[in-house]
């Protein structure tokens, strides 16, 4: 396709009077939308396609001005640029593009608003989408020069091409969306065709004067999905709707700021109120709780006063019985002795009461800290597990991209670094335990038969022909059994880990071609 050079002010910049009731998503994309007109070499549109300057000038030319005049000033000026861009968008035919990811909208774009639009990579792209498999120029929606203005999607010699319905977009050749089509568009789809030599694959899509889109007849089709790159390494989808369809898709981004701001207001309001509510309750449940604590005393309380009152009481009534005693008074001296005993007995059994229970609490206490729980995570090795795989599972459902493969790659070098160096250290921790238990026998050894020497005279290396100790030998036996099962498990776990590297390294390297 011949790429004539822009004109001037060819961008992707517009002063649109809907913007306000588009979403909050496309509004978001106005600063690489400002810095796509600053570069006018970052798509050029076709020979029949509609440009910046001429979408300016016949916006103007529906108002009855001159696009930029410079007599104009101030609000009228900016009036009449409103009106101009309203009259541009009302000539051209009306689409909505969402981006969908996993079921939810992402964003929401009013195709009529620009004669074009540019998906890439790229931050010069009206729509950016930064993804390995999506090239900076990727695909564009472009409007046709001549009137009725039909709606064409250009796949721009991307590198993993484009599918549209599931069908494959052939490189710079337009296919007809919406409108009855251009002459002139028709010829360049020709042209590129015989250029092609795979243009008579049947998966591709097909240039016919058919629109794919419409709302009328039997076929009538008011919405198509584009899906860039490779299906199955991207996961967003490109619809573009039309008729009833984007009429929904356009109502919804309408109601879904109000919508969403009366429920955040009341919500807050609601909030507000519990919260208040809630102080005053928990403010009133502690007054509460303060004036029984300094009315009411506990029942383990209770008690303890109880004991000390009968603990005074029958000393109280031993004094009267001995004051009776001395006065020669024997039945009141019998009677004060009957009640101080009634009041040692009482006192006791409620002390003996009162000690049980400190005692219960305390078993109880001493039990609990003993206890073995089943659901304890230290004792339980499953749950451990069971979170190690789900949290692998979670980490291979994830998209791989370009940066988290050189993420896992440094992280499998270190990990593959770290097993290493705990092989070796193991290594050497198990050769120093045999290195040393030489010469600290031999001095054993030595320091024996110097004691032994004036009572017998064993020979000197007595000693070191003695049969080695049965236990001496198990646990030697042992400890070499456990320590090259630690080594196969760490040399099993290095070997897996630099299979993951190099098929990691594999990946990265075609991701980069």
């Amino acid at each position: 396709m011949e790429r004539p050079h822009a004109p001037e002010g060819c961008g992707n910049g517009s002063n649109d009077p809907t913007s306000s009731s588009s979403t909050n998503s496309s509004s978001t994309n106005s600063s690489s939308s400002n810095s796509s007109s600053s570069n006018s070499e970052y798509y050029v549109p076709p020979p029949w396609g509609l440009t910046i300057a001429e979408y300016k000038a016949m916006g103007a030319a529906s108002v009855g001005g001159s696009p930029g005049g410079a007599g104009a000033a101030g609000t009228a000026a900016a009036a009449a640029g409103t009106a101009a861009a309203a009259a541009a968008a009302a000539a051209l035919p009306h689409a909505v593009l969402q981006v969908v990811r996993q079921g939810q909208t992402l964003q929401s774009f009013r195709l009529q608003q620009k004669p074009f639009w540019v998906i890439g990579s790229s931050p010069l792209a009206d729509i950016q989408y930064p993804h390995p498999c999506v090239s900076r120029r990727h695909l564009a929606l472009q409007y046709s020069r001549t009137p009725p203005h039909s709606l064409y999607a250009i796949d721009l010699n991307s590198s993993f091409g484009s599918r549209c319905n599931g069908c494959c977009l052939k490189p710079k050749q337009p296919l007809l969306l919406h409108g009855p089509g251009d002459p002139a568009a028709a010829a360049d789809a020709a042209d590129a065709a015989a250029e092609d030599a795979s243009s008579s694959s049947s998966s591709s899509s097909s240039s016919s004067s058919k629109p794919l889109l419409s709302t009328d007849g039997e076929d009538a089709n008011e919405s198509c999905v584009f899906v860039l790159g490779t299906p199955g390494t991207t996961n967003r989808l490109f619809v573009v709707d039309i008729g009833a369809a984007a009429e929904a898709a356009t109502l919804e981004s309408k109601q879904e700021p109000v919508a969403a701001a009366a429920p955040a207001a009341d919500a807050a309001a609601v909030a507000a109120a519990k919260g208040k509510a809630k102080f005053k309750a928990a403010a009133a449940a502690a007054a509460a709780a303060a004036a029984k604590s300094g009315k009411r005393l506990t029942r383990e309380q209770q008690e303890e006063a109880r004991f000390a009152q009968l603990q005074q009481q029958q000393q109280q009534l031993e004094e009267k019985a001995a004051a009776a005693a001395a006065a020669g008074d024997a039945a009141g001296a019998a009677a004060a002795e009957a009640a101080a005993e009634a009041a040692a007995a009482a006192a006791d059994a409620l002390q003996w009461q009162l000690d049980s229970r400190k005692r219960k609490k305390a078993e109880a206490f001493f039990a609990a800290a003993c206890s073995f729980d089943e659901d304890d995570p230290f004792f339980d090795r499953t749950a451990a597990a069971a979170a190690a795989a789900s949290e692998e599972q979670q980490q291979q459902q994830k998209p791989l991209d370009e940066a988290s493969i050189k993420t896992a790659i440094k992280t499998l070098r270190q990990e593959i670094t770290e097993l290493e160096q705990k092989q070796t250290n193991g290594a050497a921790a198990a050769a120093a335990p045999a290195a040393a238990l030489g010469p600290a026998a031999t001095a054993a050894a030595a320091a024996t038969n110097t004691a032994a020497a004036p009572a017998a005279s064993p020979p000197p290396n007595a000693a070191a022909n003695e049969e080695e100790d049965c236990l001496d030998a198990f646990m030697r036996e042992t400890h070499a059994a456990l320590h090259a099962e630690e080594q196969q498990k760490l040399q099993q776990q290095i070997q897996d880990k630099k299979q993951q590297l190099s098929e990691y390294k594999r990946l990265l390297k075609v991701m980069k071609a």
